[in-house]
C-alpha cells in the first residue's frame, strides 16, 4: 500500500542520487563522448524490466549508475562537438532536482507563484538583452521548434485575420513565408504545420558563410507579388546551425518594413552572443524584429529543454492564442497566464532552474564562457589551417567548418572522405564531430559550447582530426556520422 511512510522512505533513498550525480559528473568530464558498443549492448539487461512490482529506489539507482550512465552521451566532455550541446552550469543540477520535487505546472500563475515570478525575472533579462522594454511579451517554451511554430502562428494571425476567422479557404491570395537555404529545418516545418504547405515556403539563397541574401529576398518577394501571391513573413537566423552565420538583420528588417512583413529572428544558438559587446554590430537590428527565439539550453549553459519566445506584440499574442473555455483552471490573471499566450498548456517550472543558475553565477559567468568559446573556436581554426585544412572564413560565433584537401572532384567521394575522417577521429570515443553541407561541398563541423574546454583540449582535437585525415584513404563508408542539415 502507498502510504506517507512509504513516500518518506523513498525520498530518503532518493538522496543516494546525489552521490550518483557526483560520479556521473566525473564520468561526463573524463569519459568518452559516445558510449561504446559494449555499454549499449549491456542495456539489454533492462529489457522487460517494468512490471507490477518495483525493485526499490536504491536498487533502481544502482542499475541506473551501472547501465544507463555508461550508455549515455557525455555532453560535458570537451570532445562533444557534433551538435550545439552545452555543459550545464553547476547550479542547474540541484535546481533540476528541486523543480522535479515541486512539480509545479506553470501554465497558470496561480498554480506556480514562485515559478511565475522567476520566469518574469528571467524574461525581463531576456527582453533587455534584445533591446525591448516591459511592454514586450516573453515566455519559456519547450524548444526552438515551438518558438518557430508560435512565430508562424502569430504572423498568420496578424497578417491573415480572415484565416483566423474562417480558415484557409477565406484567404484570397496564397500566402508565402521566406526562410534562407541555411535556416534550421524547424522554420520550414513550422510553416507547413501552420498550414502553408511546401509551396508556401520560399527558400532564399545565401551568400558568404551562409547569410541570407537580401537582394535575392527582394527579388523573390517581387516575383510572388507579381504572381498574385501574398508574402507575410520572413524568418531570419542569428547563428545558423551549420556554419554559425548571422543574417544581415538590418537589411532584412528594412525589407520587412517596406513590404509589411512579420520578421522573426531564430537566435536559438546565436542569441547568447547578445551578452558579448564585441558582437553588438552583428545583433544591432535584432530589436526591429516582431518576434525572436533564444535557446538558453544551447549556448547559455542551461539544461534541456529551455527556449525563450519573445514578441513585441503582446496583444497580438493574446489574440492568437486566446482560450474561450478553460473553466476548470482556477481563475487568475488571464492576461499573464502562459497557457493563454502560447501553444503549450502544461509547462514544467524550468524558469526556477534558469533563475537559480543566473542568481548563483550571474550573467558574467555566461558572458565569459561564451567569449572563451569564441576564442577557442578561432584557435581551432588556426590549428587546423596549420595542419593543412581549408577553413571556412568569417567565423564569428563558436562554430568551425573545415575541409581536408579534396582527393576527388566527385561529390560522393568528397562526402565519403569527410565521413571517414569523422569516423576515424571518433574511434577513441573521446571526440565526436559532424559533417555539414555548405556551398555544395562537405565540411567537417565543430561547435564549441562547453564551460570546461581548454586550449590544450583544442590542440588535442586538432591533432586527432589531422591524424585521422592523413590516415584516411578514399573509402566507402556505408554508415555516415551525424550530418548537420540546418
Amino acid at each position: 500500500m502507498v502510504t506517507r511512510e512509504y513516500y518518506s522512505r523513498c525520498y530518503n533513498a532518493a538522496s543516494a542520487g546525489i552521490k550518483t550525480l557526483a560520479r556521473l559528473m566525473e564520468r561526463l568530464q573524463s569519459g568518452p563522448v559516445l558510449p561504446g558498443p559494449e555499454a549499449v549492448a549491456a542495456l539489454g539487461e533492462l529489457r522487460d524490466s517494468l512490471g507490477d512490482r518495483g525493485i526499490g529506489v536504491r536498487a533502481a539507482l544502482d542499475e541506473f549508475e551501472r547501465l544507463c550512465i555508461p550508455a549515455s552521451m557525455a555532453v560535458a566532455s570537451a570532445g562533444c562537438l557534433g551538435l550545439i550541446h552545452s555543459s550545464p552550469l553547476p547550479a542547474t543540477l540541484p535546481a533540476e532536482l528541486l523543480v522535479a520535487a515541486l512539480n509545479n505546472n506553470t501554465g497558470c500563475d496561480l498554480t506556480a507563484p514562485a515559478a511565475a515570478f522567476a520566469e518574469g525575472e528571467v524574461m525581463r533579462m531576456m527582453k533587455q538583452l534584445v533591446g525591448w522594454d516591459e511592454s514586450a511579451s516573453a515566455q519559456l517554451v519547450p524548444g526552438g521548434s515551438y518558438a518557430s511554430a508560435q512565430a508562424t502562428i502569430l504572423a498568420r494571425s496578424e497578417r491573415l485575420p480572415e484565416w483566423e476567422e474562417h480558415g484557409p479557404s477565406a484567404v484570397a491570395r496564397p500566402p508565402c513565408i521566406y526562410v534562407s537555404e541555411a535556416s534550421h529545418f524547424s522554420a520550414t516545418r513550422s510553416a507547413r504545420v501552420a498550414g502553408f504547405g511546401w509551396r508556401g515556403v520560399r527558400r532564399v539563397p545565401t551568400r558568404g558563410r551562409g547569410q541570407l541574401d537580401p537582394v535575392a529576398l527582394q527579388r523573390l518577394i517581387a516575383r510572388d507579388n507579381a504572381a498574385g501571391k501574398q508574402p507575410i513573413a520572413v524568418i531570419a537566423t542569428a547563428g545558423t546551425t551549420s556554419t554559425g552565420a548571422v543574417d544581415p538583420l538590418a537589411a532584412v528588417a528594412e525589407i520587412c518594413r517596406e513590404h509589411g512583413l512579420w520578421m522573426h529572428v531564430d537566435a536559438c544558438y546565436g542569441g547568447a552572443g547578445l551578452l558579448v559587446p564585441e558582437l553588438a554590430d552583428e545583433f544591432a537590428s535584432i530589436a526591429s524584429a516582431d518576434s525572436i527565439a533564444i535557446d538558453p539550453h544551447k549556448w547559455m549553459f542551461m539544461p534541456l529543454v529551455s527556449a525563450v519566445f519573445l514578441t513585441r506584440h503582446a496583444e497580438a499574442e493574446r489574440r492568437a492564442f486566446a482560450v474561450a473555455d478553460a473553466w476548470y483552471i482556477p481563475p487568475s490573471n488571464r492576461a499573464r497566464d502562459a497557457f493563454t499566450r502560447g501553444v503549450a498548456a502544461s509547462r514544467r517550472a524550468s524558469a526556477l532552474t534558469l533563475w537559480l543558475a543566473l542568481r548563483a553565477h550571474g550573467q558574467d559567468a555566461i558572458r565569459s564562457a561564451v567569449r572563451r568559446n569564441i576564442g577557442l573556436a578561432r584557435q581551432l581554426e588556426d590549428r587546423l589551417r596549420e595542419r593543412g585544412f581549408e577553413v571556412l572564413a568569417g567565423g564569428q560565433l563558436s562554430t568551425v567548418c573545415a575541409r581536408w584537401p579534396a582527393q576527388s572532384s566527385s561529390d560522393a567521394s568528397d562526402d565519403e572522405i569527410h565521413t571517414a575522417i569523422c569516423r576515424a577521429a571518433s574511434q577513441s570515443g573521446h571526440l565526436w564531430l559532424a559533417t555539414t553541407r555548405h556551398a555544395g561541398r562537405t565540411w567537417l563541423r565543430f561547435c564549441v559550447a562547453n564551460l570546461l574546454t581548454t586550449e590544450d583540449d583544442i590542440d588535442a582535437i586538432a591533432d586527432t582530426v589531422s591524424s585521422a585525415a592523413q590516415a584516411v584513404q578514399v573509402p566507402h563508408c556505408p554508415e555516415p556520422p551525424h550530418r548537420i542539415t540546418g
